[in-house]
């Protein structure tokens, strides 16, 4: 699996973790969406919400950037700089596309409802504390007063859903399908970026070697 669906596949296996971690707790009131707003609205909003807690542009620059250790030797010093710099840039501008095709992935087989209360859920900073917990790989200190809230959401119908559907989730489910089509909105951004980059870099080594 390439360096950048990895990345996806362990902010997967993060969120996995999540209902695990706190076997007698998750779930605050989720206030109504709107009804109007389309499935590929709401799947959006979720994936977008929980990308944002668990700081996914970080995830896929630290994951994609292992994948050019001992790959740059032989470039101009400075240039595997340029590289981690259209790196990050690239992710950065991406995010909206890379959100939209993980967004069917992370939310297969949720109904609206679950969707509605999952997207307020990932928005409260319960949920940030939840996640924090499960990266760093401990338990959750909760307050009685979160407990109680975390058990209200998973009790309630649509939390219990939104938590078992989740939990199916693993690396495997970015599929090759999945995988390319994240590579294909990637890499050409990236590489314009990184030459575009060499270029100036280029044209400054010159004009400094002319004067």
């Amino acid at each position: 699996m390439h360096r950048f669906t990895k990345a996806a596949g362990l902010a997967l296996a993060l969120l996995v973790a999540a209902p695990a971690v706190s076997v007698a707790a998750v779930q605050t009131a989720a206030a109504p969406a709107n009804a109007s707003q389309s499935r590929t609205a709401l799947e959006y909003q979720l994936t977008e919400r929980i990308f944002a807690q668990l700081d996914f542009d970080k995830l896929m620059t630290e994951a994609i950037s292992q994948s050019f250790a001992g790959q740059t030797q032989g470039l101009p010093s400075g240039w595997d700089g340029l590289m981690r710099d259209a790196l990050v840039e690239e992710i950065q501008a991406g995010r909206p596309r890379f959100i939209a095709i993980l967004a069917p992935v992370m939310c297969r087989g949720l109904t609206d409802a679950e969707l509605r209360a999952g997207s307020e859920f990932v928005s409260t900073p319960l949920f940030a504390k939840l996640m924090s917990s499960v990266a760093a790989g401990r338990e959750p200190a909760f307050t009685r007063d979160e407990e109680r809230q975390l058990q209200r959401f998973a009790n309630s119908p649509a939390g219990a859903g939104f938590f078992a559907k989740l939990s199916q989730l693993s690396e495997n489910s970015i599929t090759p399908e999945v995988e390319e089509q994240l590579m294909v909105e990637f890499v050409p951004g990236f590489f314009r970026r990184f030459a575009e980059k060499a270029e100036a870099d280029a044209a400054r080594r010159r004009a400094a070697r002319d004067a």
